[in-house]
């Protein structure tokens, strides 16, 4: 089975890449963002050691674990990103495992896992393939901003907090420039592919 890892910034295009290849290769699809909430909103042992990190207040709303106000704590600085991701990155590895291990029994040609902190994780041993989805900053910000789920200074603490692709670069095998169109993306894709 070839697993291989997507990463790229915010607004890069990495998670339309990925959906295509899950199309294209029929591949299992492993969106870490996705799969790291749900893990934490089921988690009530991971969810008492992010409380005890941060404060009770700064995280609980209502009576109720709040990812909003999680995400608002950890991305203001490095040093609240770097607890949370001493946190939630191990965790998270187990959760990739065993999924490929699910996904090899059921006899996926492919897996991939799309992870804007794959690298930084250190989780590039897992793969065969690593594809590094880029775009320059301003593009990046306009799609990140049609989402309209984040505000521009929180993409732009978000982008801070991300390795530069220069250095991303290193680790990957293969870097495709996501600044035209989403045809031009696939077709890049479909050649590595």
């Amino acid at each position: 089975m070839n697993i291989i890892g997507i990463t790229g910034a915010i607004g890069s295009g990495k998670s339309t890449a990925a959906n295509f290849l899950k199309k294209k290769a029929n591949a299992y699809y492993f969106d870490a963002d996705l799969e790291a909430k749900n893990h934490l909103m089921s988690s009530a042992k991971t969810q008492e050691k992010i409380i005890a990190a941060f404060g009770r207040k700064k995280i609980i709303k209502n009576d109720s674990f709040n990812l909003q106000l999680l995400a608002s704590v950890a991305f203001k600085n490095k040093i609240n990103q770097k607890i949370l991701n001493q946190i939630i990155w191990p965790e998270v590895y187990l959760l990739i495992k065993s999924t490929i291990i699910y996904a090899k029994k059921n006899n996926f040609k492919n897996f991939i896992v799309d992870a804007a902190l794959l690298i930084e994780a250190n989780f590039n041993h897992l793969f065969n393939y690593i594809i590094l989805i880029t775009a320059p900053e301003k593009i990046r910000i306009e799609r990140a901003l049609k989402r309209n789920n984040l505000s521009l200074n929180q993409i732009k603490k978000r982008n801070m907090l991300q390795w530069p692709d220069e250095i991303k670069q290193k680790y990957a095998n293969y870097v495709i420039e996501n600044d035209k169109s989403i045809s031009d993306l696939q077709k890049k894709l479909t050649k590595i592919f």
